[in-house]
Parts: structure tokens; C-alpha cells; sequence
């Protein structure tokens, strides 16, 4: 059993790293990644730090929220703002493998 799994460890690793080598597999597994930081970290923060009625309105004004609302509000602008700033960077990223591989004569992974 021990030997199968390392066979199978080993393919799951050399299909891996062909995919790697893709751009657009690239930009959706950090696309992937962020929208699922913000997701996550925003049902956090409207589970722990939101209450929706008219006392919570001021008491979460007397309260000022904590430390740990603060961080997973900040998580979530952040990787929010990623996403934004990924999809020109990508598209920056992508034009220049593409220019490099014609000048070195490699074939494009697209």
C-alpha cells in the first residue's frame, strides 16, 4: 500500500506541475484563493462583529469593535483589493511570458 500511495503521490506531483506552467491556471488558483479568504473571513466578521438591530447599531459604536473584528475586516478588504489588483497584473503577466517564450523560441503554455 505504502508504494501505491507514492506512485500516486508522485502522479498527482507531475500533473501538478505541468498545470503550474499554464498562466490562466495560475490566475484561477489565486483567484480561487482570495475569493475564498474574503469569503470566509467576511462571514467571520458578520458572524462575531455585526449585530443588526437598533441597540447593536450603538453598541457597536460604544465597543468600537476589538482587535479581532479589526483583523478579519482588514483580511477582508485585503484579499478583496488583491483580487482587483490580480486581474491587470495577470493580464501584464501574461504578455510577457508570452513575449519572452517568442524570444527564446519555447513553446506557449496558454
Amino acid at each position: 500500500m505504502l508504494i501505491k500511495m507514492d506512485t500516486i503521490r508522485e502522479n498527482i506531483t507531475k500533473i501538478t506541475e505541468y498545470f503550474y506552467g499554464f498562466i490562466i491556471y495560475r490566475f484561477l488558483l489565486t483567484f480561487i484563493i482570495l475569493h475564498s479568504i474574503h469569503f470566509v473571513t467576511s462571514m467571520v466578521y458578520f458572524d462575531m462583529c455585526m449585530d443588526i438591530s437598533v441597540p447593536g447599531f450603538f453598541r457597536s459604536m460604544i465597543n468600537g469593535h476589538g482587535p479581532i473584528c479589526h483583523t478579519l475586516l482588514t483580511i477582508c478588504y485585503c484579499s478583496q483589493t488583491n483580487i482587483y489588483t490580480l486581474l491587470g497584473l495577470s493580464t501584464i503577466n501574461s504578455g510577457i511570458c508570452w513575449v519572452s517564450d517568442k524570444i527564446m523560441n519555447k513553446p506557449v503554455n496558454n
